[in-house]
């Protein structure tokens, strides 16, 4: 085994191709993660081939020790600290059903659908492993969805329901396969220990969530100023709720995510908790990026080191095949079942599949594989292929995606929009800090009507945006209504003198054509029409 020095030298200079590797993923807006692995899978392959086993022990130890469940409380903390409570509203019941609905029913489809497909492919397996790799590959992760989405020009409620379910599905996946785990692992379970297990682990994991967040509120707002004082302590906050789940046998993942919650949005809990400082709020969701990012480019790097690639190839097949299954099957039927009666489109419905990018949260879970027993390398491998293929092809063609279904929406709208959304927050932060007394309530009132009177006028520029639309759509309605009466009129000529008719049919042809052309062009305006109300729908819900 490598002396300690050795190691800390292999660990830094893997941070720092991550970080090389970050910014070849930002150049092709693909997650970060993805070059990870494969330059990790690359050095495996330079490994063998130098004969360097030491390395690949190391790997194994290192991904074996606990640091993907590390990986995982800190993203979801992440992900509630990013969480804001007043988009969360806007969208929650969508957010809810497919956080948890329709990850369920992703994991009921990919199980189902791999033990009746695999056999064809000469490979049985059973059920419950079946579900197991359902599992493994059903969640979305937070930081490469948002990676992705943020450099997509689609409507902004669509982005916050994909984040926000994407929260909530890590959570309820990773209590899957804490339950499917007890359930493969332990030689006999009851029904009864099941349903105790799955009802505590969430409400459990709420309980210590919401506690510690209460009590670190009160320390970083009374006692602790400095931002390094700050940072300690929500390390120390992550490490206490996460110690404390695991005792009491709740969900960490979902004291995690609570407790980053709590913390980051104590100004709606004003009567029960000091509010964090928008400034303190910003500078510890920047802490927490750069600490995921750290995990990542060593977790990721070392994962890749991990894998046998010789067994990764034995399974291309079935890992193509499962991928497959979620990404054209499981994943936009469930998300359709679930987003019927909510006003989704099927369009908008199947981008919502294609954007929820498995990743991190799906390497993660691999920690959970050793409960597949015989089947744990089976679990890995296609894990593993179905994460790094399908993240490939969907992050490089979201963008692309979103414009073939006809919902990207022009950046000069998003930009009047954006706007709009800005000048709003401005007056409802004023207006806050009027109430409290915080402000002088003359001086808010003139700064609130200086706000106003510019946000009147960015609506009625919008409003005529819109207005323009409808007047122009109407002008096509009416062109094509002419049209038909035009057609109609030639083809009772055509009836009344038939020596006519080389004539009428080719004129008729021509307008039919023209015809055409308009509801082309008719169609391409209904869309913007819809983006730009929808919009601003979406900007307050």
């Amino acid at each position: 085994m490598f002396p300690l020095l050795y190691l800390m030298t292999i660990i830094l200079v893997i941070s720092l191709i991550g970080l090389l590797a970050a910014k070849i993923a930002e150049s092709v807006n693909i997650p970060t993660t993805v070059p990870l692995i494969l330059i990790g899978i690359l050095m495996r392959l330079i490994v063998d081939r130098l004969g360097i086993t030491e390395l690949i022990e190391f790997a194994n130890l290192f991904i074996n020790s606990g640091i993907l469940f590390i990986m995982l409380v800190s993203v979801l903390f992440l992900s509630g600290l990013e969480t804001e409570l007043g988009d969360l509203k806007r969208v929650a019941k969508l957010a809810l059903m497919l956080g948890t609905v329709s990850v369920l029913l992703t994991v009921i489809f990919t199980g189902v659908l791999m033990y009746i497909g695999l056999p064809l492919l000469g490979m049985e397996i059973p059920f419950m492993i079946a579900l197991f790799i359902g599992v493994m590959i059903a969640p979305t992760d937070p930081a490469s969805t948002f990676i992705i989405l943020e450099r997509t020009r689609v409507r902004k409620y669509i982005k916050d329901v994909i984040m926000n379910a994407a929260a909530i599905g890590d959570v309820i996946v990773t209590i899957l396969a804490t339950l499917l785990t007890l359930m493969l692992t332990a030689e006999t379970v009851s029904l009864e220990a099941l349903v105790i297990k799955a009802v505590w682990m969430p409400v459990g994991g709420i309980a210590i969530g919401v506690l510690i967040a209460y009590i670190f509120s009160y320390l970083m707002v009374y006692v602790f100023k400095r931002e390094v004082e700050l940072q300690i302590a929500s390390l120390a906050a992550l490490a206490l709720t996460f110690g404390l789940a695991e005792l009491t046998d709740a969900s960490g993942p979902m004291a995690a995510i609570f407790a980053g919650i709590i913390m980051a949005n104590s100004k709606y809990f004003s009567k029960y908790l000091p509010v964090i400082s928008a400034k303190n709020r910003r500078m510890l969701l920047t802490f927490w990026r750069n600490i995921i990012f750290f995990l990542e480019a060593i977790v990721f790097i070392f994962l890749g080191l991990s894998v046998d690639i010789d067994l990764l190839m034995d399974v291309g097949l079935l890992g193509l095949l499962v991928g497959a299954i979620v990404l054209f099957i499981a994943k936009p039927l469930s998300t359709l079942l679930t987003t019927e009666g909510f006003g989704i489109s099927p369009r908008e419905s199947f981008f919502i599949s294609w954007a929820r990018i498995n990743l991190s949260t799906s390497a993660v879970l691999l920690a959970f594989a050793y409960a597949a027993g015989e089947w744990m390398q089976l679990v890995i491998n296609i894990t593993f292929l179905v994460i790094v293929v399908n993240t490939l092809i969907q992050g490089l063609t979201v963008g692309k995606v979103a414009k073939i279904l006809g919902l990207e929406v022009a950046e000069e709208d998003i930009e009047l929009v954006v706007k709009r959304e800005k000048l709003l927050t401005i007056i409802r932060v004023i207006s806050e800090h009027r109430d409290k007394g915080l402000i002088d309530r003359q001086l808010a009132n003139n700064i609130i009507d200086e706000y106003m009177s510019e946000l009147e006028m960015l609506e009625t520029q919008i409003s005529a945006k819109i207005s323009s639309l409808e007047d122009t759509i109407e002008g096509l309605r009416a062109r094509i209504a002419a049209l038909d009466a035009a057609v109609e009129r030639l083809k009772r000529l055509k009836e009344a003198d038939p020596a006519t008719s080389s004539i009428v049919d080719e004129e008729i042809s021509s307008i039919l054509r023209e015809k055409r052309d308009l509801e082309s062009e008719l169609k391409r305006l209904l869309v913007d029409k819809r983006r730009m109300e929808e919009l601003i729908g979406g900007v307050h819900g």
